[in-house]
Order: structure tokens, then sequence, then C-alpha cells
């Protein structure tokens, strides 16, 4: 005989007391995971007829609501044939559809819990921790493999949308529990995706930091990074971490460094699978020659970066996929408005042209490029709009520091004038240079 479903009454209260409908906490866990979380789940989950979630969707209700995932009312040691949380299906794809919290979910929820405490030390921790497991081969079975793999995937879609500050903790808490697997000493393929997933995560995370104008993490982070791709033995996340690099060499007014490290990096991405990646390179590569004045590298640089990205895929890696025909567009007008080129109007209509709707961290830059593009041109009225988007988008969002170089550059091209669009645009652009 079945038993009777009991109904989860401290989750719902959990939901009443902040004055929530089922709608606002679906909204809430939306903006958490980046993922779809339907209102019937939501409903399911306070009627008891899913007693046990699956692990992401406990760690986003735990950050969302503020308590401990124990405080949730779900049974955490369940497992059943009854329905289970769908979202384990869209993730893993050889998971089954029900059992309720079989034993890989709380296996995986075991160590959920065990990073909560992690998370909340200092980050410090986290890298020791995997600096130290890269060196100890751990063990873990696929499914484990792939729910931390779509998880780190979770966090790259997470850097477009929110500030670096609220991306950070959980970057570091993914990578205190894919240390805890890494110690196990079992060396394998999957011990090889667990490196790499780790590695990604790490090249994320000092991404995020050096946004959040914290260097010195950033480069640890990337350090640990580097050591993963070469403990895999896998040059494409070298790539990525050398590219993330150039940005910040770049922002040291050291153009010519970031150039070279552009060149060097294509070289590690020239196999099947990575011509995004490889289009980013020769994108970037192709600004910074474009800064030193180099025209005719600038340019060849550019036709790889197009040519590459015609054979482009979505999904190729996790680094590569903001990588847009709109953002190889914007790198396109930001290099020819460093080479003052005639073609650099033409350019900058065409990416209009392309532009649609979007709140990303992303089309900030695409904003702050066409901004300063109009600036070098002379042309103050539509940078000044171009630079109020931009803007618009960086306060929100957060993070940007590639679009606020951009604007910073473009401040130096503006007109002194003492009231009016110009000052009031150098006004907010002084308030978000001394936020920084």
């Amino acid at each position: 005989m079945r038993a009777m479903q009991r109904k989860n009454e401290a989750l719902r209260r959990l939901r009443r007391e902040r004055g929530w409908t089922r709608q606002d906490l679906v909204e809430r866990l939306r903006k958490q995971t980046g993922e779809f979380v339907s209102e019937d789940t939501v409903k399911d989950w306070e009627r008891g007829r899913i007693r046990c979630p699956h692990p992401r969707n406990l760690r986003a209700l735990s950050e969302t609501l503020g308590v401990p995932a124990a405080a949730l009312g779900f049974d955490l040691d369940h497992n059943s044939s009854e329905v289970g949380d769908a979202a384990v299906t869209v993730e893993v794809n050889d998971h089954p559809l029900g059992g309720g919290c079989d034993p890989v979910q709380r296996r995986d929820f075991i160590k959920f819990t065990a990073t909560a405490t992690v998370a909340a030390s200092s980050e410090g921790d986290a890298l020791e921790r995997l600096a130290h497991a890269l060196k100890s081969p751990g063990r873990a079975d696929s499914r484990t493999v792939a729910i931390l793999e779509s998880e780190t995937t979770r966090l790259f879609r997470l850097d477009t949308l929110l500030p670096p500050q609220e991306v950070l903790p959980k970057a570091d808490a993914h990578i205190a529990e894919l240390a805890s697997l890494l110690n196990e000493r079992q060396r394998g393929d999957l011990w090889k995706r667990l490196v790499i997933t780790a590695g990604e995560t790490a090249a994320l995370a000092g991404w995020m930091a050096w946004n959040a104008d914290d260097r010195q993490r950033a480069d640890r982070y990337h350090e640990i990074a580097l050591d993963a791709a070469r403990e895999a033995n896998h040059p494409p996340l070298e790539a990525c971490v050398m590219a993330y690099r150039s940005y910040m060499l770049a922002a040291r007014g050291d153009a010519a460094a970031a150039r070279d490290i552009l060149r060097a990096a294509q070289d590690k991405v020239k196999g099947p699978g990575n011509a995004a990646t490889f289009a980013w390179l020769a994108a970037r590569e192709a600004e910074e020659a474009g800064a030193l004045g180099e025209r005719d590298e600038a340019l060849r640089a550019l036709e790889r970066a197009r040519t590459a990205h015609e054979f482009a895929a979505p999904g190729e890696h996790n680094w590569s996929d903001f990588f847009s025909s709109q953002r190889l567009g914007s790198m396109a007008v930001s290099a020819l408005a460093r080479l003052r080129h005639k073609d650099l109007e033409r350019e900058a209509e065409a990416l209009l042209k392309t532009l649609e709707p979007a709140d990303t961290k992303t089309m900030a830059v695409v904003f702050a490029d066409l901004a300063l593009a109009e600036g070098m041109k002379g042309e103050i009225e539509p940078a000044v709009v171009f630079a109020e988007q931009s803007l618009s988008i960086t306060h929100r969002r957060g993070g940007g520091a590639v679009a606020r170089r951009r604007l910073r550059d473009l401040d130096k091209l503006l007109p002194d004038e003492p009231r009016g669009p110009v000052a009031e645009l150098r006004e907010r652009l002084r308030e978000l240079r001394d936020a920084a």
C-alpha cells in the first residue's frame, strides 16, 4: 500500500514568511540556477509529491531562502519509486525520470552539505584544496561527473547575467566540491573530466575576480586553472586562461604582451572543436595589434577570426559560448576604430543591424565598443547614446571590466562641456571609476 504523502509545511512556511507567491519563488530560483523551474514543481515540493529534489535545486532553495538545507522540510533519506525531480533528466541524460532521491542524489547532497561549510570560509581554502587535489587523483561515477560538469556550465551562464560578487561564492563552493572528489586517489577518464571541469571553473573564477577588481585573487585562480590544463593535457583550457590574461595585460597598458600571448594561445586550439575559441583569440589579437598601430597584422588577425567563426558550433566549450556574431562584430569595430580604418563606419552600421534586445554583460561591451568607435570618429552624440546603454547594463549586472576600460578611453575623447548630455555622461563615468 502506498504511503500517504506528507506535506512540506516547512517549505511552505518559509515561502509565505517572505511574502512570496510560488511564482515569486520560481523567479528567484531561476535567477539562482539559470535554469527553468516550474510553478508546478514548487507545488509538488510543498505538497510532498517530490520528497527529495535534485541536489542542484536543494542548493538553490537553500541559497534563495537563506536557511540550511536541513531546514527546508525535505526527507533527505527518502528513496522510493515516486516520481522525482524532472530537472535531473534535463541535466543528466542517462538519469531515469523517477526514484525520488536515489543513492547518487543522496551522495551528491552529502557532498553539497559538506561544501556549504567550506563555502562559508575564505576562498583561499577552496583554492588550496584544489591545488592539493590536482596532485591526488580521485574517484567519482559518471552521473556525478555529469552533474558537476553541468554546474560549471551553469556558472558560465550566470556570469553573463549577474555581478561577479554574486557568482564567485558559488564558484568557490563548486571548486571545493570538485577538490573533495579529486582527493580520493583514482586516476582515469572520469578523473580527467573532473580535472578539466575544475580548471574551467577556476578559469572563470579568475575572470570574475578580475572583474571584481581583485587582481591577486584572479592570478591565483588562473595559476590553478593552468595547472589543471597541464595535468589533464588539455591545451584549449590553457588557451582560455591565456585569453583572459590578455585582457589583464592590456588593462595594465601592455598591448604588446597581450598580442603575444594571444598569438601563442591560437597555436593551442588549431584542432577540431575549437573554432569559436580560435575566433575569439584572433579577434582579440586584432584589437591589440590595432592598439599598437599594426595595421596589416590586425587586419589579418580579424580575417582569421571571421573565417574561424564560420565553422564555430554552439557548445564547443563553456568559455566560448558567449562569443556570438555580435561579439565578433563589436571586436571588429574595436579593432578598426583603433586603426582609424575607412571601413569602420560600414562595420558599425552592419553591427547595429544585427543587434537584438539583450540585457547581458556581453551587450554592455558591444555598446561600449560602439561608443568608443563613434567617439573616435568625432560623432559625440551617438557616442553618448551608446555609452549610456552600456552603463545602464553595467550598473544592473555589475562587473564589466572590459566595458569600463572602453568607456574610460571614450572619456578621454569627450569635449569638456559644463552641462548637457556630455557633462552628465562624464559624471557617470567618474562615479563608475571611483566605485571600481
